[in-house]
């Protein structure tokens, strides 16, 4: 029962032990210096044994605490890895502190461009209020868990009691890349049987800045993918419509250079031929510029 139930007990043996074992019986005193010598022993190594027993109880107890800590972060990292992409990583984080805490919901903020915004959460996406956005920044400065209190009055004997209860907790967290946000908690966080809150709270959050990490890293990657397949069209296109347009350009050259030629007198079939065979081939290249600008205003 800890070190002061142990002290107590150790004098309260080596007084009994001196009553009944040590003469003259029955009382405290001690006539031979030998008697004191093993009162003395007997006494220092009963303190000895109460305080290792403390010491072993109390690494028991820090034991038991880690464990459960243990317990769960490995859940979470278990679930984190079962995943499919990084945006469902951040919802699995999002479950996991509100069965953790036993919370009412939890969002993930991040800032985005100067606005705080929601980049994942138990509920319905919403917009961040501006009480929500004041305490998320007072979080990220300070770099300490910053909490919304509500007081409320309780009756107790008579009295009214005015009591400060933890409505909301925000954790903030920095990605690897330096970008910060912060965990909101929805409702007033249970520690766990043997946890540390703090622990917990500044274990979810470095969960939470290498999972917005990873999410950033899958955006960038599709942005990129996306502008690796644009810049393939474009080329195949660019390919395609060089050919559309030097096709009816050396025709229209063909026939206009063999009319001015001298050296050839063409019919007046010919002729006729010849200016409708430049009329189509300028048809063809005017359809193929207007599709052109089509394609482009879509």
């Amino acid at each position: 029962w800890g070190y002061g139930v142990g002290l107590f007990s150790a004098l309260l043996a080596n007084l009994l032990l001196n009553i009944f074992f040590v003469p003259p019986l029955y009382t405290v005193t001690v006539q031979e210096p030998r008697n004191v010598a093993a009162l003395v022993i007997f006494l220092a190594v009963a303190v000895l044994g109460a305080s290792m027993l403390s010491l072993l109880r109390r690494q028991l107890a820090i034991a038991q605490e880690r464990r459960e800590e243990l317990t769960i972060m490995l859940r979470l990292s278990r679930d984190l890895a079962a995943a499919p992409n990084p945006q469902q990583a951040l919802y699995v984080l999002t479950r996991a502190v509100v069965r953790a805490l036993q919370a009412k919901g939890c969002d993930i903020l991040q800032v985005r461009g100067r606005e705080w915004c929601v980049v994942a959460s138990t509920g319905d996406v919403r917009e961040v209020s501006r009480e929500d956005a004041a305490l998320a920044s007072t979080a990220v400065e300070s770099g300490h868990v910053s909490r919304r209190l509500a007081h409320r009055l309780h009756r107790r004997a008579g009295f009214r009691v005015d009591r400060a209860a933890v409505t909301d907790t925000f954790v903030p967290f920095r990605t690897p890349a330096g970008d910060p946000g912060v965990i909101h908690i929805v409702g007033a966080p249970t520690v766990p049987p043997g946890g540390d809150l703090n622990a917990l709270l500044y274990a979810f959050a470095d969960e939470a800045g290498l999972a917005v990490h990873r999410l950033r890293l899958a955006e960038e990657a599709l942005q990129a993918d996306a502008l690796r397949q644009s810049d393939k069209f474009k080329s195949a296109l660019l390919s395609s419509v060089s050919h559309d347009l030097r096709s009816p350009l050396t025709a229209i050259k063909a026939a206009v250079g063999s009319l001015r030629s001298e050296e050839v007198e063409f019919t007046e079939a010919d002729r006729k031929q010849l200016l409708a065979a430049i009329e189509s081939q300028t048809d063809r290249l005017i359809r193929t510029v207007a599709e052109l600008l089509q394609m482009s205003r879509l």
